[in-house]
């Protein structure tokens, strides 16, 4: 099997969204005490809207890791105050 990493683009919008949410999900639900909270981060964080507008930064790239399907993601802030 053969991973690869691609740069996202605006077209990638809705497998962020869902990676996102589920790997988000399956891997620190536990750290949060209130689920609400935690969907709250979601959708601040890759709701669609946010991730369009974050797609379309500049200082902000997305990569998508891939082997025969999606498995994993990752966003880079350039420059953070």
């Amino acid at each position: 099997m053969t991973l690869s990493i691609r740069e996202a683009g605006l077209t990638d919008s809705v497998l962020l969204n869902e990676l996102g949410y589920n790997i988000y999900r399956s891997n620190f639900s536990h750290m949060w005490i209130s689920e609400s909270e935690m969907d709250e981060f979601l959708d601040a964080e890759y709701s669609y809207p946010v991730l369009e507008k974050s797609l379309q930064e500049s200082g902000t790239s997305w990569f998508l890791a891939e082997a025969n399907y999606p498995v994993g993601f990752a966003k880079v802030t350039w420059e953070s105050p």
